[in-house]
């Protein structure tokens, strides 16, 4: 920095010289300079302090999406989960659904082999009643037979004794 000199104001008897004026030129604009960088200095004072500010808000956020992606991630896991869970119940589902259809067919298969079995005893029954047919049997017979099948019963009861 070059030595400063101290400059006075011109008297009656003294002319302003060119370094005068010049020195009283510079000096207002080294008092503006001086005023722009104190506000300068201000004005960057705020910005930081407003950034600052920002960069708060800004971790406060990013503590809020964070937060917010662990929630989305726990409910991603349980809905894993339960998928997992529904797909199980779904295939036991689907095999006792199996099983029932194989069980139908069985039956339906015992069903049509009883309805041919009902079938071949009625056909043997008309034809044993034909056969039947031609025989008469006398009234003594049907009394004698009436009698036994009275006296085998008497005798197939137990007897209670009191």
């Amino acid at each position: 920095m070059p030595p400063t000199r101290s400059i006075r104001a011109p008297t009656k008897s003294r002319r302003a010289t060119p370094i005068f004026r010049r020195a009283l030129k510079a000096k207002p604009p080294r008092l503006k300079k001086r005023h722009r960088v104190k506000a300068l200095i201000g004005e960057s004072i705020s910005q930081i302090e407003g950034g600052s500010e920002l960069v708060e808000r800004a971790g406060e956020a990013m503590k809020n999406v964070s937060a917010s992606i662990s929630r989305v991630a726990q409910m991603m896991a349980e809905i894993s989960a339960s998928s997992l869970e529904q797909s199980t119940g779904i295939e036991q589902v689907n095999q006792a659904v199996v099983q029932m259809d194989s069980m139908t067919q069985q039956n339906a298969a015992l069903v049509e082999e009883a309805a041919a079995a009902a079938s071949s005893l009625h056909d043997q029954t008309r034809q044993l009643n034909e056969a039947v047919s031609v025989f008469e049997i006398s009234p003594a017979v049907l009394g004698d037979a009436r009698f036994a099948a009275a006296a085998h019963a008497a005798v197939s009861e137990p007897m209670l004794a009191y």
